[in-house]
């Protein structure tokens, strides 16, 4: 996403927040303060592009390959996954030894709206942090008219509402949890559109 904060005169303890206008180059200002501009997506680029998905989670972004790294935590709630049922593609950017995953991935890095094609290959976006944070991920997936399966994040509790907008798993109600959203098309399309509009 093309956000910045501008760190200009303070004014009533919060600072203002500009957009950089991703094809004029200016900074547009928003009608609200804010000491944070959290990671975002850009409906430029974050948007539904597949209509029709072939798989249940399409998952696109980092795990690497280094068995002892803390990614290999999203590998093995994907495999997790796979391994009940669910038709699972990951894309990952990076090289290395991947074997021993149980789903299905390839090696790519897809950017702006190869990534949005990618992501909604899958009727459900998969987001696992790893660092605690909000990841664009969280942002973009609802963009592209995805529900959101994610672990949370630091202080997802104050955007959104478990089973509203997001949908918040742990690695003893994942499968549940992906249960009902594949047998249920219009709690998916509900969670989509209100994640959405967060």
């Amino acid at each position: 996403a093309n956000h910045a904060v501008i760190d200009i005169k303070q004014r009533d303890g919060e600072y203002p927040v500009y957009n950089l206008h991703p094809t004029t180059g200016n900074f547009i200002a928003y009608g609200y303060a804010s000491k944070n501009c959290p990671f975002a997506g850009d409906p430029i680029w974050h948007y539904e592009v597949n209509t029709s998905p072939n798989y249940d989670v399409s998952f696109c972004g980092t795990i690497c390959p280094n068995k002892d790294h803390p990614d290999q935590r999203k590998a093995e709630l994907l495999s997790k996954l796979t391994r009940n049922g669910f038709k699972i593609r990951a894309t990952i950017s990076h090289f290395g030894n991947h074997s021993g995953y149980d789903f299905e991935w390839k090696l790519d890095r897809p950017i702006l709206n190869e990534y949005s094609l990618t992501i909604t290959a899958g009727k459900v976006g998969y987001n696992c942090n790893i660092a605690g944070d909000l990841t664009m991920r969280t942002f973009e997936i609802p963009l592209m008219n995805r529900p959101l399966l994610s672990n949370g994040g630091d202080s997802w509790d104050f955007i959104f509402e478990d089973g509203k907008d997001i949908v918040i798993y742990n690695e003893d109600n994942i499968i549940e949890k992906m249960k009902e959203l594949i047998k249920d098309e219009g709690l998916r399309k509900e969670i989509a559109k209100n994640g959405l509009w967060k």
